[in-house]
């Protein structure tokens, strides 16, 4: 086959006809004609798709059945007696727990042999009676933590490894055209490794940038086959669903530009190529027409290539420049007969006619300024000062943006439902300014029964209201979700505009979203009509809003990765949002005892802002895709939530965010009564609970400095602590803040941010490497806390989106 590359597609279910027994886990595709390949060729692996569709526990006895001993003697001193669990997929190791409880319980008639989960350890504990025994074969063994052997337990006791629900975490890509890899103790045609993504039910589809190729040992075939295998080597037990391998083959010589790209692409850069590289382009093309057009398509090839803008606009630029010379200077030389002579005797005539005016106009201008100098002194340098002013004007006017206007988006269903609020636009040929995007939502306050209050009635408002209003936010690109869902987006809005902006935003534009700061020490008061030094002066800020039903109006931006990304959104990629209401409890507060109330909207939309480009910027966008997709970083926010027990002197979380260090960390703690949503708690107090000790570790290391030792008694000790408001979130010895002091730190503004990076910017805009390891945290308290707590993790990460030419999207959150 000629060529430098080519892709082939390859769906599991393609060539039932020819090869009937295919299943996802392993199939073979029957090409349309055979491929031969000369010289030297490799393949990686592009692009995968499968379905996330295998059980916990498989129909096979193996999986499904334990035995036990009673301690009755019935039935010796042996394991005689079998029971079974169920098959099928288990969410949670709960569950899993109480179905294995179910059964003994029914076999044994008692709880004399039980199974519980701590949350705190994640792992399981086995509640042994007087001489019963229990045996786990090797799948349970492996879920439950007692590693992967058939064992027997005769005492009460801990699982020694922490519980696993996910099998294996790794699936094993083979093909049988690539010269075997080595593969831990063996060899095997492995084509790539993949991790193990999404959740159960999903269609998970992977796009890969860093394309790992191996050596093409069959240079000629007609049919290529596949096979899915996970981390014992067995074939990946799919329950349903297809599969589709996208492999890409390069030949030699190996390309290091288009054919194999290096780099993020385009999309990496897209704010530079929109906002300043592009004008070169577009200017070039203007002053050299066809030449620096072309220039400028080969401009962005370079960036394509890894090549740095500025040194590949200015080469390009020069480049375009010299063609034309040269072809001038070609044209002249190809010339002869009479007609040279006489442009060349024209041109020596020409040129000494200019060369003499030029000399009577420098000796008149010299002349009229030897005249006027001292009588016009002033007006000429204000003049002059002028003029530079517009020639800078002139030399930096953008011509790339030829129209911008926001769109209002009404949304599909009705407001009022209290469920999901679902915006739709469809895409245009317009680009798309996510960061300015504004949602504009109308609010009332009401009693259960939908009617006004009455003007009596002392209800009021949690913090930064506008979005507190919503616990998710789900934004879809093309069809494909970009974001993760955690039910968390009260929180993730409340902390962001909490460390990242001063005084100023905050008494003026945030308000807008109705943020109003709450009184340190008086968060949990629930009355809004409470004054002096009785009262929360931000809660009653809100009340003069909200009460007697007044219809509160907000805008405000919508805080999910993409739409915090300064790159405009391609043309032609549909966009939808969904708004997932919160509960009424989570964002009002009241003091009556039996308080029951309920926000309602009554008008929401969203104001999305559409550019149109310059024809021959879009143009070069869409000759650049065809070389490859546009790649959007983005940093990406995950914020979760896990419970500390009351009564709990200490906690340690281990791998908080599942083998991902985030470039920046920040966690705090508020009643979990107040997490879940109750009228008299400020879901936004956090509190100290008289935490002792804060420590932080990567991979067992202590970061980004040795644990805290803090006190929040009589003799306070937290100043360390209360730094972390500015180390963690790059505004420490900067001449900025964030409207916290160090008296309010532990009234209710107690969070620690981290910055996890190696040169402390985890708040700068430039991408560091993707850290993978344990992030753990150990919390100890010089006073357990009384009530169960939430802790609140809020990690921020890097990852990409990419969108190809068909406008096919793909979110990479893996790392």
């Amino acid at each position: 086959m000629s060529g430098t590359h080519f892709y082939l597609t390859l769906p599991s279910n393609a060539s039932l006809d020819v090869f009937p027994d295919n299943k996802t886990t392993e199939y073979r595709v029957k090409l349309p004609q055979p491929i031969e390949l000369d010289g030297n060729w490799e393949v990686g692996l592009y692009s995968i798709s499968y379905p996330r569709t295998w059980y916990t526990l498989r129909n096979v006895v193996d999986d499904l059945y334990f035995y036990y001993n009673d301690g009755t003697g019935n039935n010796g001193e042996g394991f005689f007696l079998v029971a079974f669990v169920d098959y099928g997929h288990y969410e949670t190791v709960q569950e899993l727990l109480k179905n294995m409880n179910a059964s003994l319980r029914k076999k044994i008639g008692s709880d004399k042999i039980n199974l519980t989960y701590s949350t705190r350890t994640g792992k399981v504990t086995v509640h042994l009676g007087a001489n019963c025994k229990i045996g786990l074969f090797k799948k349970l063994s492996l879920i439950l933590g007692f590693g992967g052997k058939e064992v027997k337990i005769d005492k009460t006791g801990e699982s020694p490894h922490v519980v696993d629900l996910n099998i294996f975490s790794t699936i094993y890509t083979y093909c049988n055209i690539v010269q075997p890899q080595i593969v831990g103790d063996t060899s095997a045609q492995l084509l790539r490794s993949i991790p193990v993504e999404g959740k159960y039910g999903d269609i998970v589809t992977k796009t890969f940038t860093n394309i790992q190729y191996v050596p093409v040992q069959t240079k000629s075939f007609g049919d290529v086959k596949i096979l899915l295998r996970n981390d014992t080597g067995d074939p990946v037990p799919f329950e349903r669903g297809k599969g589709r391998g996208m492999p890409v083959f390069r030949g030699s010589p190996w390309q290091s530009g288009y054919g194999q790209q290096t780099g993020y692409g385009l999309g990496s850069l897209f704010r530079t190529l929109a906002r300043k590289a592009m004008p070169l382009i577009k200017s070039g093309a203007k002053a050299l027409g066809n030449i620096a057009l072309k220039s400028g398509t080969d401009f962005v090839g370079d960036v394509l290539a890894g090549r740095n803008v500025k040194s590949a606009a200015k080469a390009r630029t020069i480049q375009a420049a010299n063609i034309a010379k040269r072809k001038a200077i070609d044209t002249l030389k190809s010339q002869t007969g009479s007609g040279k002579r006489k442009r060349s005797r024209s041109v020596k005539r020409s040129r000494s006619a200019k060369r003499t005016a030029k000399k009577r106009k420098i000796s008149a201008v010299r002349r009229s300024q030897s005249k006027k100098r001292k009588t016009v002194k002033k007006r000429k340098a204000s003049t002059s000062a002028a003029r530079r002013k517009q020639t800078k004007r002139r030399k930096t006017a953008q011509d790339i943006f030829e129209k911008g206007h926001w769109v209002d988006h009404q949304p599909v269903s009705s407001v009022a439902d209290g469920g999901v609020i679902t915006f739709l636009s469809p895409g245009t040929e317009d680009y798309v300014d996510l960061a300015r995007t504004i949602l504009v939502v109308r609010a009332k306050v009401t009693k259960a029964d939908g009617t006004d209050l009455g003007a009596a009635e002392k209800v009021g408002v949690v913090n930064n209201f506008l979005h507190s209003l919503f616990k998710q936010v789900d934004v879809f690109l093309k069809g494909k979700q970009v974001t993760q869902a955690t039910g968390t987006y009260a929180y993730r809005a409340y902390l962001e505009t909490l460390l990242n902006y001063g005084p100023s935003a905050k008494d003026s534009q945030l308000t807008a979203a109705l943020y109003y700061k709450d009184t340190a020490g008086k968060m949990d008061v629930a009355d809004p009509t409470a004054v002096g030094g009785n009262g929360n002066a931000g809660l009653r800020a809100r009340y003069v809003f909200s009460k007697a039903s007044g219809t509160v109006e907000m805008t405000g931006p919508i805080f999910s990765d993409i739409f915090m990304s300064e790159r405009l959104l391609l043309s032609y990629v549909d966009l939808k949002v969904i708004l997932n209401r919160g509960s009424d409890e989570f964002c009002l507060m009241a003091s009556e005892e039996g308080a029951d109330y309920r926000v309602k909207l009554t008008d929401a939309y969203l104001k999305i802002r559409k550019v149109k480009v310059n024809p021959s910027i879009s143009v070069a966008h869409e000759i650049a895709l065809k070389k490859g997709p546009a790649i959007y970083p983005i940093r990406r926010i995950e914020c979760k939530s896990f419970i500390v027990p009351a009564g709990n002197p200490s906690l340690r979380k281990d791998n908080l965010f599942n083998g991902l260090v985030p470039k920046t960390f920040v966690f705090g703690m508020v009643e979990s009564e107040a997490f879940n949503g109750a009228m008299k708690k400020n879901p936004y107090n956090f509190q100290h609970f008289n935490v002792s000790s804060i420590g932080i570790t990567v991979n067992g290391e202590e970061m980004p400095f040795k644990p805290l030792q803090l006190s929040y008694g009589a003799a306070p000790k937290y100043i360390e602590a209360f730094s972390t408001l500015f180390s963690g979130t790059g505004k420490m010895y900067h001449n900025t803040g964030n409207d916290i002091s160090r008296e309010e730190f532990p009234k209710g503004y107690a969070v620690y941010p981290f910055d996890l990076t190696p040169d402390m910017c985890g708040a700068s805009p430039h991408f560091n490497v993707v850290q993978k390891g344990n992030l753990a945290i150990d919390i100890q308290f010089s006073t357990a806390p009384a009530n169960a707590v939430s802790l609140v993790c809020y990690g921020e990460f890097e990852n990409t989106v990419h969108i190809d030419s068909e406008r096919n999207v793909v979110y990479d959150y893996s790392g």
